[in-house]
């Protein structure tokens, strides 16, 4: 019976019948080895197929994952760029105001100029201004270091340790050579020269309408250079860059009539619980004098007095003859050294 025949007679008998007619048909011929090879070739392409589609599929969704991990991160990172961007860090702080004199007015890099008053903060870059006739100010770099400015000027805060004078004059004070804690040096450029200082108090001067500057030192040294000439200026001392390059120096006193400016441009002392010794040191330093005391008992004694009340209206040349008498003692001045001794 052929299997067209069987599968025939298949469709009229039932189940049992069909079981049957199987079992009495024996065993069928095994098939050939070359057929078995075959069938087992497909089976195992077909499982290959199959496997290498997951793997495949697999490879495509773990390159999607990571693709996907990436665009985020770019998205992150462009989110981060642009925060960055959009919240600049503010301007350093290199300066504050100390005492106003008159209109100061301060115009920040990129900004208009506008009025400021003591207490208020510098950032680098500003420029500061005293147009009107008779503005003085004073400033208080962040190192230390105390800056006056005259009448007329315009100076540049490049930094806490320098500076461009564009116009006018201004006063430097870095603290005494004698003191103890030396603090960091400045640099006042212009369009002459550059003075350094080595410890020192000093002024320096732009002289209008040519390409030129003096300048005048108090106490130590200061360094002036220009186009690779280079001059230490000493106290009592001022040096001056020409026009062509040159620098010269000469003596100058270190007190007198050319440095009252800078009296009404500094904040005023407060004398409240000092001792006359500490009075007399501020006013050394601010009128160029040199103060000396007749006798070790009178220095002594000066160490002990403890001052009280106010000087807020006085000149610091004026200030000590007043303070002295109330001490019970008395000054004279001479040739710009002033003498402390006992009361006649």
């Amino acid at each position: 019976m052929n299997d067209e025949r069987l599968g025939a007679a298949a469709d009229r008998l039932g189940d049992d019948e069909i079981a049957e007619l199987i079992r009495s048909s024996g065993p069928r011929a095994p098939l050939p080895e070359i057929e078995l090879a075959a069938i087992r070739a497909k089976t195992c392409a077909a499982w290959e197929n199959e496997v290498g589609a997951s793997k495949r599929q697999a490879r495509r969704a773990w390159t999607q994952r990571l693709a996907i991990a990436a665009a985020a991160a770019g998205a992150l990172l462009l989110v981060w760029l642009l925060r960055d961007r959009a919240v600049p860090m503010p301007p350093t702080e290199v300066a504050t105001v100390a005492h106003v004199v008159g209109s100061l007015s301060v115009e920040p890099r990129g900004a208009g100029a506008e009025l400021v008053s003591a207490g208020a903060s510098l950032p680098a870059g500003a420029t500061l201004m005293t147009r009107e006739r008779g503005s003085r100010g004073a400033i208080h770099l962040t190192g230390g270091i105390a800056i006056r400015l005259d009448e007329a000027t315009r100076v540049t805060l490049v930094s806490a340790s320098e500076i461009h004078l564009a116009e006018g004059a201004v006063y430097v004070d870095t603290g005494s050579t004698r003191g103890v804690g030396k603090r960091e040096a400045i640099e006042v450029r212009t369009a002459a020269g550059v003075a350094r200082d080595v410890g020192t108090r000093f002024e320096v001067r732009v002289l209008s309408g040519v390409r030129a500057m003096v300048v005048r030192v108090r106490e130590g040294v200061v360094i002036v250079q220009r186009d690779g000439a280079r001059e230490e200026v000493p106290a009592g001392f001022e040096g001056t860059v020409g026009e062509a390059g040159e620098i010269t120096t000469c003596p100058a006193s270190a007190w007198g009539s050319g440095w009252e400016w800078i009296f009404g441009a500094g904040p005023p002392y407060e004398i409240e619980g000092r001792t006359l010794a500490e009075f007399l040191d501020w006013v050394e330093a601010e009128t160029g004098w040199i103060v000396r005391y007749a006798t070790p008992s009178i220095e002594s004694r000066a160490r002990e007095i403890v001052l009280h009340g106010s000087i807020e209206r006085m000149r610091p040349d004026e200030a000590p003859f007043a303070i002295l008498a109330g001490s019970g003692l008395e000054g004279t001045l001479a040739d710009g050294v002033l003498t402390v001794k006992e009361t006649k």
